[in-house]
């Protein structure tokens, strides 16, 4: 058991920091390194790595280490076209089963953005961003669907970590606002455009950064 624990403590900071960029993309890291890091034996850490081999986070070099991925432009494309069907789905069982009460602390926490961004504010909304759209998906009450979204959202979240700078705070903030607004009113079709208009400017965010 406390190795069991020992090796999903491991994957879980490894995972954590790969999608918050503290292990840039193209880097090798080694279970050496890492065993040595964490002062275990390399078989756990062996284990997290292949797990997140799995996940698709990093990939494994024989003889050499496992290398963080980056993001081919059709990876962007296909993540950002999978999040935007997985969030409508959301969207429509958010309006169907969460209460006025929930939507109404999904609001709470959404207005109190302006306050809680600190001096590193594009860093710190990414992570409000992030808990704002895992909220949505957990209101969903589908573990299925809440499950596959969270982890559709980590690699956009690792993605939109690549340009924190191009963040405009205010738009976003009236963006999820507003998609609240269509929640509170069940306004499925409105609410399910809003999402996809919100997720279509991420996109277009990263693109433009890549050409310029």
């Amino acid at each position: 058991m406390e190795r069991v624990l020992l090796v999903e403590n491991i994957y879980s900071q490894l995972k954590e920091d790969i999608i918050n960029l503290e292990y840039k993309q193209g880097i090798i890291i080694g279970e050496k390194e890492l065993a040595t890091k964490y002062g275990v034996s390399k078989t756990p850490i062996r284990e997290a790595l292949n797990r997140l081999c799995l996940e698709g986070y990093i990939e494994k070099f024989p003889n050499k280490g496992y290398m963080i991925k980056g993001f081919t432009v059709k990876d962007l494309q296909d993540i950002f076209q999978y999040r935007s069907i997985l969030e409508c789905a959301a969207i429509e069982f958010t309006i169907s089963y969460a209460s006025n009460q929930e939507i109404n602390l999904l609001r709470k926490a959404t207005d109190l953005q302006d306050t809680e961004l600190g001096d590193d504010k594009a860093r710190v909304y990414s992570d409000i961003n992030h808990k704002f759209h895992l909220a949505i998906a957990y209101l969903s009450k589908n573990p299925y669907l809440s499950n596959e979204l969270e982890n559709i959202l980590n690699q956009t979240k690792r993605i939109l970590l690549l340009d924190v700078r191009s963040y405009d705070i205010d738009r976003l903030t009236k963006s999820h606002l507003d998609i609240i607004d269509a929640i509170e009113k069940r306004d499925s079709e409105a609410a399910k455009a809003l999402i996809k208009s919100h997720i279509y400017d991420a996109q277009l965010r990263i693109y433009m950064k890549q050409n310029s």
